[in-house]
């Protein structure tokens, strides 16, 4: 009696598959997942070009910026309700728009403590206990690296006069009345003054002495990446926003 011929694979060639299937797979998904980050890049950057256009029909209307851009949200308040002295939602009309692809929290549970409370760096409308949802994007954003700790994204005012600049020792301010004047609580900022930034695209460590890059919109428009170590207000004296300079 004859056996009929059994057709299958050997476990070499499975192995072969298996293996190829591997390389493909190491291949592809960091192709991927970059492809994600730069559609996620391109979505931040879409928010931040809106806010400045947004920004540009409140000072048209009021003659002055806005304190913060999203507004403030007390401890059980929707996110609807949430219009104090803010873009939102008259001039940016979905809260959607403050808020970068790559921040996932809806709520990261922190408050705002009290030494920022009425700080200028915050703003006067954000009493302390005020929460901070991932809408605050680029008012204010919580540290990835440091989840206790705000830092603030957008404000009127970095410094209260020319000789806080002009005392900064900073190599790169060449003049301290310019650098004084980049800040939006003047009635006609020059165009190179920094608006807000996002830090959500830094890289696997967010600590902006790893090398990584902020996104920075200035008031005229565009958007530069700019080393997050120039962003950071972490207390060095080089390190304020109004004396980065934009690209050429």
């Amino acid at each position: 009696m004859r056996l009929k011929n059994r057709s299958g694979f050997s476990l070499i060639e499975l192995l072969t598959v298996i293996a190829i299937i591997a390389i493909l797979a190491a291949v592809i998904f960091p192709v991927m997942g970059t492809a994600r980050e730069k559609a996620r890049q391109s979505q931040c950057i879409s928010n931040l070009n809106a806010l400045q256009q947004a920004l540009k029909l409140y000072k048209n209307d009021n003659n002055r910026y806005p304190p913060v851009l999203f507004g403030f949200a007390q401890a059980g308040m929707k996110v609807d309700d949430v219009s104090i002295g803010a873009l939102f939602r008259e001039y940016v009309k979905s809260a959607k728009g403050f808020a970068c692809p790559d921040s996932r929290s809806d709520d990261p549970s922190l408050t705002i403590p009290d030494p920022l409370a009425g700080s200028p760096l915050i703003g006067a409308d954000r009493p302390a206990g005020s929460k901070l949802y991932r809408y605050d994007c680029y008012d204010a954003q919580v540290l990835v690296y440091a989840p206790s700790t705000v830092q603030p994204r957008y404000t009127l005012a970095w410094a209260d006069k020319v000789s806080d600049v002009a005392g900064l020792g900073n190599p790169d301010v060449v003049n301290a009345q310019l650098a004084f004047m980049r800040q939006l609580k003047f009635r006609n900022p020059p165009d190179d003054t920094i608006v807000t930034w996002c830090s959500y695209h830094r890289g696997g460590d967010q600590s902006p002495d790893k090398g990584g890059m902020d996104l920075v919109l200035f008031l005229d428009g565009h958007v530069d990446r700019i080393a997050a170590s120039k962003m950071q207000p972490s207390g060095k004296p080089w390190n304020y926003p109004y004396t980065v300079k934009a690209k050429l």
